[in-house]
């Protein structure tokens, strides 16, 4: 797998973490740009309208 950890810029802020299910281990890096205005609320909000817009399709 290819190591991701260095991708972090001045105007991101990077989380990461492991989540083991069953025999799989998903090693899993989030990334959040200082820069962005869009607040945590906001995006989830925005996330769940397209997910529900698609499953109506």
């Amino acid at each position: 797998m290819q190591d991701n950890k260095n991708h972090a810029t001045e105007n991101t802020q990077a989380v990461m973490f492991s989540k083991t299910i069953g025999k799989t281990t998903y090693d899993v890096s989030v990334y959040h740009s200082n820069a962005n205005q869009e607040t945590l609320h906001s995006k989830v909000l925005r996330l769940m309208q397209n997910d529900f817009a698609h499953k109506s399709l």
